[in-house]
């Protein structure tokens, strides 16, 4: 696990915007519109972004997701162009961090070493591992501080039903104290909100599975998800709208910062 902090001075509101499960790589992975979500996001003010695993598809022969006939991108050939992709981003300091995933992890798990990793080296850029406590202080003008808990996770639970899906997500916060939950890895969006009341008056947490970038099934191609009869997924991203100065009237009080989740 990966603790990691970050501060921005004078923001108001800040967008982050989670993204992963790319799987540059596989024929079905929808580059054009990730690329244009890249585009829009440099555009952006105060817009973050954090990386959720698996930006690279990654199936060696030896996994039973295997299949000779979907052509594969090379590897070294998808990391050039995930690194041409990210590096405006990371010089314009976007890049909260990025995780590795599940698909990544074999080729740890090979002795090969972390596509990643490897990227994050190039762009300068946060290794956030499999799972990850980030802590994004704002400061303002008047030097007061607020602060956002983050746990991300490249996620593990998957399932037909959405159901399991929330259950499994919603009950990290029964081990992980954050305000803000992101897991992916089950190629679904969406989100949800909890409140907590403690000593201290009302906690909102909020979780967010942060979907996908590769298509269930394609013209003229087979892959691993189609044969698994998978359904289609939304593609793209959701954003997360934080206004860490903004105070609003709960039923314990009132309460300093809004989080607010558009998906």
């Amino acid at each position: 696990m990966v603790k990691h902090e970050v501060r921005l001075t004078g923001k108001d509101k800040l967008t982050i915007v989670p993204f992963g499960d790319v799987h540059l790589g596989s024929p079905n992975c929808a580059w054009k519109k990730f690329s244009e979500m890249l585009k829009w996001a440099e555009k952006e003010k105060d817009l973050y972004l954090i990386g959720m695993g698996d930006l690279f598809d990654v199936i060696l022969a030896d996994d039973k997701r295997y299949n000779a006939e979907e052509p594969q991108m090379p590897l070294l050939r998808a990391i050039e162009i995930m690194v041409e992709a990210l590096k405006p981003l990371a010089k314009k300091g976007k890049l909260i961090g990025l995780h590795t995933g599940n698909h990544e992890h074999h080729m740890i798990r090979k002795g090969v070493g972390s596509p990643v990793e490897d990227v994050c080296n190039r762009i300068e850029c946060k290794y956030l591992g499999y799972s990850a406590f980030t802590r994004v202080e704002a400061i303002n003008k008047n030097k007061t501080q607020n602060s956002l808990v983050i746990y991300s996770h490249h996620g593990w639970f998957s399932g037909r039903k959405r159901g399991s899906k929330i259950n499994n997500l919603e009950d990290l916060s029964m081990h992980w104290d954050a305000d803000l939950y992101l897991c992916g890895h089950s190629h679904d969006l969406f989100s949800s909100k909890r409140v907590f009341i403690g000593w201290y008056g009302q906690k909102i947490r909020a979780f967010l599975n942060t979907g996908t970038f590769l298509k269930t099934s394609g013209w003229n191609t087979t892959n691993y998800s189609e044969r698994a009869g998978y359904p289609p997924q939304k593609l793209g991203i959701a954003r997360i709208e934080w206004q860490p100065w903004k105070e609003s009237r709960v039923e314990t009080g009132r309460q300093k910062g809004d989080l607010h989740i558009i998906d």
